[in-house]
């Protein structure tokens, strides 16, 4: 069964329930890869968790209010965990880290199965718009779901040469200043 629900810190995760049989084991890597040749990838739940057996009700339908609180420690997010290595995918992944409350996130950690939906994606692209001043649409992400992907997009959409590198260079640049420092350089601009 899959049900959009929150996980043990709140956020809301497309999570699967399901039971196994003890002939055969499947990874959730595996299962994440067929179910995304079948379909779309905000559709593949961001958490598999394995009961024993599915909770019923007396009726013999299943008790959605008794499956179990997911945790974030079951997306496999690090797995195979690459760092940022330009400043653009640096400030992304702080982006990124922020909207989903993680420690840190990697350059081919997919926006989906880390738990983003539309509302998230919506988010994103206005925390880009805000930070870049770039407009993109909205299925750049659908088509580019890592930090990699999108920073690639980003630079194919920039109208100058290496801007958004620049760009991201300065972001940085101020989020490693203090409150005082920013005044005090916004002070030597003018």
């Amino acid at each position: 069964i899959v049900v959009f629900r929150p996980d043990d810190s709140g956020r809301d995760r497309l999570v699967a329930y399901l039971t196994a049989h003890s002939h055969g084991r499947v990874s959730f890597e595996d299962m994440r890869r067929f179910l995304e040749a079948k379909l779309p990838g905000y559709m593949v739940p961001s958490i598999f968790v394995v009961l024993d057996a599915l909770p019923l009700t007396p009726n013999g339908k299943i008790d959605r209010r008794a499956l179990p609180v997911p945790s974030r420690s079951q997306t496999g997010l690090e797995a195979d965990f690459i760092p940022a290595r330009t400043p653009l995918e640096e400030v992304l992944a702080a982006i990124w880290a922020k909207l989903f409350d993680l420690e840190r996130v990697g350059v081919q950690n997919n926006f989906f199965r880390l738990g983003g939906h539309s509302l998230l994606a919506v988010q994103l692209i206005g925390r880009i718009r805000g930070a870049f001043k770039m407009e993109l649409p909205l299925r750049t992400l659908f088509e580019s779901p890592t930090i990699e992907e999108l920073a690639r997009a980003m630079i194919q959409r920039e109208t100058a040469p290496g801007q958004t590198e620049k760009l991201a260079q300065l972001i940085k640049r101020v989020q490693g200043m203090s409150a005082k420092e920013v005044r005090k350089a916004l002070q030597k601009k003018s």
